[in-house]
Order: C-alpha cells, then structure tokens, then sequence
C-alpha cells in the first residue's frame, strides 16, 4: 500500500520528475488539467495554514466586532469553528489525491485514504516533512503555470485549425495550400503545434500518473503537517481536530464548553 517509508525518505532534492524509474501508467494528457486544480488547491490551503496567516486569524479576524456578533465571543470556539473548516478542506484536497491514487496501475498508490488516516492521528510535526512538502509543493505549481499556459494555447491551437479549415475549404475551396492567405495560415498553425508540443512536455500532460502521485502523497503529507503544527502548536490544542475525532464532529459540538464531549454550549449568537 501507497505511504511505505522508502517513500516518506524520498529524495526530492532533485526537483524533476524521475525518468526511467515508474514503469507503470500512462501519461497525464488531459487528466492534468483535474490534477493542476488539485494540486492549486493544496497549494493555497497550505498557504492558508502558514504561521502568519494563522496568526491574522486569531488575532484579527476572528476578534472582529463582526464576527463575535454574527458568531460568537467565545474564541475557543471560534478557533475550533476555523480549524474544522480547515480540516474539512484538506478532506478535500486528500479526497482527491486519493482518487487519482486509485486511477494508477500501481497498486501501491491504491486506498491512500487508510494511510492518510493513520498519518492524520500523529501530533508531531516534522520539520524536514515540511521542509520536503513546501519544496514539493514548489515545483508542482512550476508545472501548474506550464499546464495553465497549455490549456490556453490548447484553445488557440482549436481556434487557428478552425480558421484554416474555414479559409481552405468553406470560403476558398480552389485555393492551393501555397496561396498566399492560405500558407499564411498554415505557418501560424505549424509555429502553434511547436509552441502546444513544447509545453506539454513542460507541464503535467507529459507525466506520469504514478509519477505525480508521489509528489502529491507527499504534499498531503505537508499540508497535514503545518495545519497540525499551526492548530495544536501555535494556536492551542483546544482548538486541533485530529482525523480521528473530525469523523465524529458537527458543527454544534464545535460549541461545546467541553469539546468532544456532551455539555452545555457556550455563548453562540442566534
């Protein structure tokens, strides 16, 4: 199963993705473009969970005059309401990795969902996990920007095919592929086909599913690392939800004066 320690040791220092190392799978293609709004998505939760944002929500946000109105003044609820939201994106973010795990040949990627769940009851953050997951993280969003760009020339690409196929056979269907309107055209959809070939092999179409899986289980990694440090560390562990006990958490039981357990609720606004 996916999540063995030969692979929490990974070398990432090179930032590339292997070559000649996943035998297995396909390539990417057109599944690149759910992987890139997945990988986006981590990326900005991750960021979310940084020490100083963190801090700007508990010392700004959540202490605001409308907030404590709308909500409640009780900020130990309030921090636990924030960092249920969060659990609940990274539920999202962990959903999904664990969905293109399963789509791999490689069963070793299958059912991550059980090794993440095992990882999500440890407490202590790892510091050179981090350190792994942010420059991970680092270089999927590099091809999420080639990957970003080819979706946009892919759109060009349909639209100078269109304009060729219009110009030689609905507006001109005597013309010759060297008349002049027409080897125009040609030429602009030749250089266009270079520039789409060029940044597939940039972005994420080229890779591998196996091959991203293993920059994306460790950005899983990354992301339960820092929301564990900055809500069990840095903001107090009233207010952490591990996994375990996340599955059995609601809203209304984020209120009470005792979490986790059946109490009165704190001062919450109608």
């Amino acid at each position: 199963m996916g999540g063995n320690n030969s692979r929490s040791s990974e070398d990432i220092d090179n930032v590339s993705f292997a070559t000649g190392v996943v035998t297995k799978g396909n390539k990417l293609s057109i599944l690149s473009i759910e992987v890139a709004n997945t990988i986006v998505k981590g990326a900005t939760l991750m960021q979310s969970l940084s020490k100083d944002n963190v801090k700007h929500l508990k010392e700004v946000v959540l202490p605001s005059e409308g907030v404590q109105f709308l909500i409640s003044e009780d900020m130990d609820v309030l921090l636990r309401i924030a960092a249920f939201d969060k659990r609940e994106e990274l539920k999202i973010f962990s959903g999904e990795v664990v969905r293109f795990g399963n789509r791999c040949k490689d069963p070793q990627w299958h059912n991550l969902d059980r090794y993440f769940e095992k990882l999500g009851l440890r407490l202590i953050p790892q510091k050179q996990l981090k350190e792994e997951a942010e420059t991970t993280m680092g270089h999927l969003k590099h091809l999420v920007q080639y990957t970003a760009e080819l979706c946009h020339e892919l759109q060009e690409l349909d639209r100078r095919e269109q304009a060729f196929r219009r110009e030689h056979i609905q507006e001109n269907p005597n013309l010759s592929p060297a008349d002049p309107p027409l080897a125009i055209l040609r030429a602009e959809l030749k250089s266009q086909k270079k520039h789409v070939r060029s940044l597939k092999k940039k972005s994420l179409w080229s890779k591998i599913l196996e091959e991203a899986m293993a920059k994306l289980e460790i950005s899983d990694w990354g992301v339960e690392n820092v929301y564990t440090k900055n809500f069990y560390k840095t903001v107090g562990s009233k207010t952490y939800i591990p996994k375990n006990l996340y599955m059995k958490t609601t809203y209304s039981s984020l209120t009470s004066e005792k979490f986790g357990r059946t109490a009165a609720p704190t001062k919450l606004r109608p």
